[in-house]
């Protein structure tokens, strides 16, 4: 079972999904500019973008005292990263994966051509006499 998220944990995701909100907003409000600025009304064009330069500068100091204060809160907290181990095995199998995948394209290539099937049937009475 995963632990329980800590309350400034909470805090702190709440705080990027309403800094993350207020992005798409702004966003949102300068793509109504620019369209405004594609269809040559640059007086409606300019207003909106005043204002999203001005909701810009809000966002952007309301984020970073936001981050700020979030950052105190998490600087208590300890992060566990857990890995999976991997087994020296892994290797071993990768590399038998590989040959038998070799190993049947090259029967299916020799197997599949008639003049190389020909071939490949002298080898084979040749290797029966040895």
């Amino acid at each position: 079972n995963p632990p329980e998220p800590s309350l400034s944990h909470t805090t702190a995701s709440s705080t990027l999904r309403a800094i993350y909100k207020e992005l798409l907003e702004l966003q949102s409000d300068l793509s109504a500019a620019s369209e405004q600025l594609f269809r040559a009304h640059i007086s409606e064009a300019f207003f909106k973008a005043e204002v999203c330069l001005t909701k810009a500068i809000n966002l952007h100091r309301r984020a970073r005292n936001r981050l700020e204060h979030t950052e105190f809160q998490l600087a208590c907290c300890q992060v566990k990263h857990q890995l999976l181990p991997r087994g020296e095995w892994l290797h071993w199998i990768r590399a038998a994966l590989v040959g038998i995948i070799t190993v049947a394209g090259v029967v299916l290539v020799l197997v599949r051509d008639p003049e190389r099937r020909s071939k490949l049937q002298g080898v084979a009475k040749r290797w029966q006499r040895l």
